[in-house]
């Protein structure tokens, strides 16, 4: 057995994730099939170790429709945070499909970039209209942040 396959078996036990190779969380994640939430904590820590490739190692597998709206949304925060944009534009296309914790991160981002360099572009940004429509199917606190969402670009 090799050390993918020994932490795949091992998990829900989770090793010392620091010691742990980079080529052995970037196969944790390729292979996120075997066990998604492993793969989610390699996808963290290759985060954590600002991994030069994490946006498109987030590309990836929010392309992927078997990964899960778990690791869809881990994909999609860490996506957000390094590259608000390109994570925004690949929001855009997720909206619709996706559940109360997806999206909230979503908008936890569009709140946090609105205050900074981009907030122009934020709220021209066709996410938002989205992100209102779609609010719309949920109950009121049901998702997080929806409130100051709100607030910041309208009903």
């Amino acid at each position: 057995m090799d050390e993918v396959q020994a932490i795949q078996f091992a998990f829900p036990a989770q090793p010392d994730w620091g010691a742990v190779g980079e080529e052995t969380l970037l196969a944790l994640v390729r292979d996120y099939v075997s066990e998604p939430s492993c793969a989610m904590f390699a996808l963290g820590e290759l985060a954590r170790r600002k991994y030069a490739d994490i946006n498109r190692l987030c590309e990836f597998l929010l392309d992927e429709p078997g990964a899960g709206q778990l690791l869809h949304t881990s994909a999609l925060s860490i996506l957000l945070s390094r590259s608000p944009l390109n994570g925004f534009d690949r929001a855009h296309a997720l909206v619709d499909g996706c559940d109360a914790k997806m999206l909230s991160e979503i908008i936890m981002a569009l709140n946090y970039e609105h205050e900074g360099p981009l907030a122009q572009l934020v709220l021209v940004h066709p996410v938002v209209p989205k992100m209102k429509a779609r609010l719309q199917h949920f109950q009121a606190g049901e998702v997080d942040f929806a409130d100051l969402f709100y607030q910041r670009f309208g009903e």
